[in-house]
């Protein structure tokens, strides 16, 4: 850390409370009614945007009237050689708020992407010791900013230094709270923001997001939740608001952080706006909205900026400066939104429990919950996002029954299931006879239903055994998955299956599958392998009676101790359908799995169905290489083997490359492990 350690010496903790930031909220209005910028004086909210430098872009005063730094505030523009700070561009700034009276955002202190590089070399300690030396320069230097975005896309990028300041800890965030304590610590007359993107654009789950900003509000750490908003062109509308609501139910006040919008046409641009922007400026729990560019010449997307570099406005800035000119003038400044209770725990509710989140646009939307074709509940919606509670051990459908058919906006937002403990996004399922896509009713990887229709989740039955005698070990179980459970082939195409095989992570000894099928619709490809499969790494394929129709008999045994997740074997299968067009199955069962102590590990049997005449959506889920929607360990195997044998059969190769630089190395399996045990939350594309 060298000199800068000894540049305070005698610091005055200030400790935070909850008062002082409500009146920062406050004051922050009342700012709104002296300040210069035209749009939004003497409205209940600011309409802010960014500067690319250390002056005064073209007319911001004109139009804008709370400013955040486009680049000057990351932490590699501020200190690009250790302890050699570049504080310049930031002065200015943050002078010229003080000037005009505007709020100040500082973005960002924690992210992962352009951080010094300097860091990355550092022992842990000097690391962390890096970080928050740099989170306290910035309180001593700026000490009345007004909003600090403390930890930036978490759920899509980690920094180098995540270890160093808490890791994933109990809390699965400790780096992450860690930043904002510190944050608090030596910012404590700054309101603290979280920000991400794909949030409102239902690409990162809302749920999650609640989950963290619930770990940093139960702390006393957080203050707002930013929301990116790039990306909500194509956004169905009452999806972005219903997702809006439901981060504002957390009581923490909403920051729309950087917000624009890319068209075809000008005209298009506008009336994206006109939809958009109302929404969330008159939404309650949103405290404030900035624009991230405005200028010609200045926008980091094409086509995004709204105002020519002559200084002329595209019709997207004429409508915003003309719907601000009819907002009221507030003669009191409205109290920010009052905190709510957080939400009570779901309880136990047993092994069988099936919890259904849902919303409808309307009101009055009714929804069947279905278990291997059975309706074992009925709920009528309302248009806030509920759970719903049922029980069943099988196939999940959610039916949406009563569509108007007229398109009176009677349409169900499912955001998810909770079944058997294991939480699956609507989002994720291939299955989706509800959604409109291609000018139709059905399709997939959707969380609305415009039709009635239903989403297909995952079968996921529940065994109960008596509690084995505690002075014996406990036998291994034997476990099959089929990847994916329900496929979609063209007709007279290629396909595979996954089979990953495992008896409780013990060492696989040997094995023996029969697998089924109609050879009425699909048969086996031995043109594509003269076996009809082939082994994973681990393992070896002994035998395979590819040629009896309607049956592949496969024995085999495991390399055991190799590799990531012994235990665990995996077997690609090959197939080909035919003309025929519908619905068929592959049925496998393990008639015999031996641990290395040539023990019997027991049986199973599962079902895949395989849609002839379906469409191939490509990579939806990076990591996903045999395209089962979950990213796992079976996919970090695979992408080994591809590895090693390029010609390996993948369903989703292109899936494979998590690090995106066009080809699958071993550096993907490890980062797709890594993903699967939560070491990282994403992967750094």
């Amino acid at each position: 850390m060298k000199n800068l350690k000894d540049q305070k010496t005698n610091e005055t903790k200030l400790v935070p409370t909850a008062l002082i930031r409500v009146a920062l909220v406050i004051c922050l209005v009342l700012i709104t009614f002296s300040a210069f910028g035209q749009m939004a004086q003497n409205k209940e909210k600011w309409v802010g945007n960014i500067w690319y430098g250390g002056s005064e872009p073209l007319k911001f005063s004109q139009y804008w009237n709370q400013l955040t730094a486009e680049n000057a505030g990351k932490w590699d523009s501020a200190e690009p050689s250790r302890d050699r700070m570049n504080w310049t561009t930031m002065d200015a700034m943050y002078k010229w708020t003080r000037d005009k009276g505007f709020p100040y955002k500082h973005h960002v202190f924690v992210w992962g992407s352009q951080w010094p590089q300097w860091i990355q070399n550092l022992p842990a300690n000097e690391q962390k010791e890096e970080v928050e030396e740099w989170i306290r320069l910035y309180g001593e230097r700026y000490p009345d900013t007004e909003m600090i975005d403390v930890v930036n896309e978490m759920f899509h990028v980690t920094p180098p230094y995540k270890d160093a300041i808490g890791g994933n800890g109990s809390t699965g965030w400790d780096w992450v709270v860690w930043a904002f304590e510190k944050a608090r610590q030596y910012c404590p007359n700054s309101l603290l923001l979280i920000n991400e993107y794909n949030v409102i654009e239902g690409w990162t789950a809302v749920s999650d997001y609640v989950k963290l900003v619930t770990i940093l509000k139960t702390r006393n750490l957080i203050d707002g939740i930013g929301i990116q908003n790039h990306g909500l062109e194509s956004i169905d509308i009452n999806s972005i608001r219903s997702r809006t609501t439901e981060l504002g139910n957390t009581g923490i006040p909403i920051y729309v952080s950087e917000m624009d919008i890319v068209m075809n046409s000008e005209q298009q641009q506008s009336d994206k706006y006109a939809q958009l922007f109302p929404l969330f400026y008159e939404h309650q729990a949103v405290a404030g909205l900035t624009l991230w560019g405005y200028l010609e010449g200045h926008h980091w997307r094409n086509n995004a900026w709204i105002m020519y570099s002559n200084g002329n406005e595209r019709p997207a800035l004429t409508w915003i400066k003309n719907y601000m000119a009819q907002r009221p003038d507030v003669g009191t400044p409205t109290p920010p939104p009052t905190p709510t209770d957080p939400p009570t725990p779901t309880p136990d509710l047993g092994p069988d429990a099936i919890i259904v989140r849902a919303a409808g646009t309307v009101g009055g939307e009714n929804l069947d919950i279905k278990v291997d074709g059975s309706t074992v509940a009925s709920f009528t919606l309302t248009t806030t996002m509920s759970d719903y509670v049922t029980s069943g051990n099988g196939l999940v459908e959610v039916h949406y029954t009563n569509d108007d058919n007229v398109d009176n906006g009677m349409d169900v937002q499912l955001d998810y299931i909770i079944y058997h403990g294991t939480t699956y996004q609507a989002e994720d399922q291939e299955i989706n006879t509800g959604v409109w896509q291609d000018s139709s009713c059905g399709g997939s990887f959707s969380e609305m239903m415009h039709c009635s229709g239903y989403i297909q989740f995952p079968t996921a039955a529940v065994t109960t055994t008596t509690p084995p005698d505690p002075t014996t070990p406990p036998p291994a179980e034997a476990q099959l998955a089929i990847s994916p459970l329900t496929k979609n082939v063209a007709a007279n195409s290629s396909f595979t299956l996954g089979v990953a095989l495992s008896s409780d992570n013990r060492a696989i000894a040997s094995y023996g599958i029969d697998v089924k099928y109609d050879p009425s619709y699909i048969t086996v490809d031995t043109a594509a392998n003269k076996d009809g499969a082939k082994a994973g790494t681990q393992g070896y394929m002994a035998a395979s009676n590819a040629g009896v129709s309607g049956t592949i008999s496969i024995t085999g045994f495991d390399v055991t101790g190799v590799g990531p997740g012994t235990g665990l074997d995996f077997l690609t299968l090959f197939f080909k359908a035919g003309s025929l067009e519908g619905n068929t199955y592959v049925s496998i069962n393990i008639n015999m799995l031996t641990d290395a102590e040539t023990k019997n590990v027991g049986a199973n049997t599962i079902d895949g169905t395989i849609r002839i005449g379906g469409q191939d959506p490509g990579c939806t889920l990076k990591g996903d290489g045999n395209d089962d929607g979950v990213v796992n360990i079976v996919d970090a195997l695979m992408a080994a083997s591809y590895y090693v044998d390029p010609s390996y059969n993948v369903a989703k190769p292109e899936c494979l490359d998590v690090d995106c630089n066009d080809t699958v190395n071993i550096i993907d399996a490890l980062l797709i492990a890594q993903k699967y045990v939560g070491a990282i939350s994403d992967f750094n594309c």
